[in-house]
């Protein structure tokens, strides 16, 4: 026993001290030993190992514990081999069964059949058996090894779906139980193992059952089990059920805290975007985040919105009606992710905001109301959001001309004079850009006179 924690001392510091080629086969006879205290030293040694070494011939050769790991697993785990000393709870050993499942987790599916078939009984037992019981204690060892062991199915489902699927849809039922009991704890080992499961890509109908429960879990009094709740939720959306689960999303979004509404903001963003069929539940479901939070919504979020939009055109008349539709129901509660996304939209496409015949919108709205629409927010927002709104303007004056210059050369000096040095340059500039035009429409005007 001290020999083994000196090992694990020692190789901690350095791995090169021990040759694990010479050492592997004996450490795999002393997890046969009687003594679980040998035994227990003897697993934290082979787990550190496994976890340090990951490829080459030293790691091939600890593929001799594998066969005697299982073996212990079976005394300890199926028939409660040990003695009573060794009895946390009538658990036999369980921090020992805790070690072996960790190192069997390093490895693939066991090659063999008689190995394999033990293994799976072993895991078989484990999900069939472990129930929530009054004892916190009896709880606390026989979920540490149920989680484990789940852990354990999850990491060979890959290797051998075929053999495997049984446990791993008795995992997901049990697991589904598991995230509605009272203990915290429980709840939050739940979420965490069920999420590596929806991973697997080929559980979702399963989960998708327990859909309704899940979604419960987000309004969790722990903010901790309330985040596992929302990777799950992100885990398990597909293309089939990404409209209702965005939806939900959107709704708890309202209430949720800040602590964790800017993740949900990204990860609702993400879902629109990748189990979208139509871009305009796209454009709607974004609006609604910015709607509700836009001040927790990131840059690269409406960022995104206006590349897709641009992207297009078939999506420009809906989505520019529907973003300017959305910043005049907004009022003077716009928030500021909504009067940026506005203001690049209508400065690209407020053509189709003045031209019906597009179908963007039922009924031409004049230039000058959608100058006022935005101007009646540019006082309140940021100094970043103002300069891209001054870039706005001097391409609303080139597609209306007249029916709003006179209100935005009138903004043109007034911003001039900024304090800000951005805001002010951009000002100057702008006036010169108008006077050009002007200028050219004078001379072009003067040419045609001519001509006739």
């Amino acid at each position: 026993k001290k020999a083994a924690l000196t090992l694990l001392r020692l190789y901690r510091i350095d791995p090169t001290v021990i040759d694990i080629e010479e050492t592997a086969p004996r450490l795999a006879l002393l997890l046969e030993d009687r003594n679980l205290g040998v035994v227990t030293c003897v697993a934290s040694l082979i787990l550190a190992m496994c976890t340090r070494e990951r490829t080459g011939t030293r790691r091939d050769a600890l593929n001799a514990v594998i066969a005697p790991c299982v073996m212990r697993l079976t005394q300890l785990g199926l028939h409660r081999a040990c003695s009573p000393d060794y009895l946390y709870y009538s658990t036999a050993s369980p921090w020992i069964q805790v070690k072996i499942l960790q190192i069997l987790q390093q490895f693939p599916s066991p090659t063999d059949e008689a190995l394999t078939a033990r293994l799976d009984e072993v895991l078989n037992h484990i999900l069939s058996r472990t129930e929530v019981t009054k004892s916190v204690n009896k709880n606390n060892a026989d979920h540490a090894i149920l989680f484990e062991a789940c852990n354990l199915i999850i990491n060979y489902c890959a290797s051998r779906k075929d053999k495997n699927k049984t446990l791993r849809d008795q995992a997901v039922k049990l697991l589904a139980r598991f995230i509605s009991v009272r203990e915290p704890n429980i709840r939050y080992l739940g979420l965490s193992s069920m999420t590596k499961l929806a991973k697997l890509g080929d559980v979702g109908h399963l989960i998708a059952e327990h859909q309704a429960r899940i979604l419960f879990t987000l309004k969790d009094g722990d903010i901790s089990i309330r985040r596992r709740a929302l990777d799950l939720v992100f885990a398990m959306c597909s293309s089939k059920n990404a409209e209702s689960l965005v939806d939900e999303l959107l709704n708890y979004l309202v209430r949720a805290e800040p602590d964790i509404r800017a993740e949900m903001i990204l990860k609702i963003a993400v879902l629109a975007e990748r189990f979208q069929t139509n871009l305009r539940w796209y454009v709607d479901t974004i609006l609604r985040i910015i709607s509700t939070s836009g001040q927790h919504v990131s840059e690269e979020i409406w960022h995104r919105v206006v590349q897709i939009i641009t992207n297009d055109e078939d999506l420009q008349p809906y989505a520019t009606a529907k973003v300017f539709e959305t910043l005049q129901a907004a009022g003077p509660n716009a928030t500021e992710s909504l009067v940026s996304l506005a203001s690049y939209v209508v400065g690209e496409f407020g053509d189709l905001l003045v031209d019906a015949a597009d179908g963007g919108v039922s009924t031409p709205i004049p230039p000058e109301k959608i100058f006022a629409t935005l101007q009646a927010h540019f006082p309140n927002v940021s100094k970043a959001t103002q300069a891209i709104m001054l870039s706005t303007y001097v391409k609303m004056y080139h597609l209306f001309g007249e029916a709003v210059g006179a209100d935005i050369a009138k903004l043109y000096q007034q911003m001039s004079t900024d304090l800000d040095v951005e805001t002010q340059q951009r000002a100057v500039e702008y006036i010169q850009v108008r006077s050009v035009v002007v200028s050219g429409c004078f001379l072009c005007a003067n040419r045609a006179a001519r001509r006739v």
